[in-house]
Parts: structure tokens; C-alpha cells; sequence
């Protein structure tokens, strides 16, 4: 579900013109009947999510692309300068130093990352992948 709202809010942005500095906020029906929020925006015009956790960084030198807000979760995709390995480093070491207990990072061909962290009840999921020129860091977390 996450896929296609992301997909209709980046259909969206080309239809609209936005990429000049705006962004487009899109309520989209889920397949069970829910509605997943999706904003998305040319490169540096998306905000954070209200309620996004205090607790999860941003990555270092980063915009963020597109968010998806659906019931309990949030996903924020973001842009980063830094380069896969930097990335899933800084994620390491910020969830642990913000009280989040890692499980070990899982490779994916090679060239991606999971990381999943518990605190309390809640969990996250980052996943770190290469871009065109940056790296792709997603965050699925449930809100504050």
C-alpha cells in the first residue's frame, strides 16, 4: 500500500508542476478501507510528519522526499548526502545513544541495509539504499 501512495503522490507532483517548491498532500484509500496521508514535494519543500518521534533522527545532510502517514505508522523517506555505510553507521549509533535496542543490521544484494529497533513497545524499521548521487533512508516508525 505504502508503494502505490507513494507512486500516486510522485504521479502528482509531475502532473501539477509542483517540483518548482511545493508540495502535495494526497489522502489516499487503503485496500482495507483505511486512509494512508501522503505528502511529497520537490527536494527540501516536505516537513516531518506531526508526531514523528523525537527519539529517530534524520540523517546528516538530508531532505526529506515523501511521507506516508497510516494509522499507527509513519514512513518518511529521506535524501541524504552521505553514503550508504556513513548512513547506516549514524543510524546505529543515534538509535542506541536515543535508548532504542538494535537488532543486527540484515545486508540486501549487497548494497542495502534493515535496520530494526525496539524501545519500550514501540519498533522502527530503517532502510538504507543507494541512490542517483545520495542515499535513500526510510523510516517506518509508529508517531509520538
Amino acid at each position: 500500500m505504502h508503494r502505490d501512495a507513494v507512486v500516486l503522490a510522485l504521479l502528482l507532483l509531475a502532473g501539477t508542476g509542483c517540483g518548482k517548491g511545493g508540495e502535495v498532500t494526497i489522502d489516499a484509500r487503503t485496500s482495507s478501507g483505511g486512509t494512508a496521508r501522503v505528502t511529497a514535494g520537490a527536494t527540501g519543500t516536505v516537513s516531518l510528519p506531526a508526531g514523528f518521534p523525537k527519539d529517530i533522527p534524520s540523517p546528516r545532510d538530508s531532505t526529506v522526499g515523501v511521507t506516508v502517514a497510516q494509522g499507527k505508522t509513519l514512513m518518511v523517506t529521506f535524501r541524504a548526502k552521505g553514503t550508504v555505510p556513513e548512513c547506516l553507521a549514524y543510524y546505529q549509533e543515534q538509535l542506541k545513544a536515543q535508548g532504542w535496542t538494535l537488532k543486527p543490521a540484515t545486508e540486501m544484494g549487497g548494497t542495502s541495509f534493515v535496520l530494526q529497533g525496539k524501545k519500550d513497545k514501540r519498533e522502527c524499521t530503517v532502510m538504507i539504499t543507494p541512490g542517483e548521487g545520495e542515499t535513500v533512508v526510510q523510516v517506518h516508525a509508529p508517531p509520538e
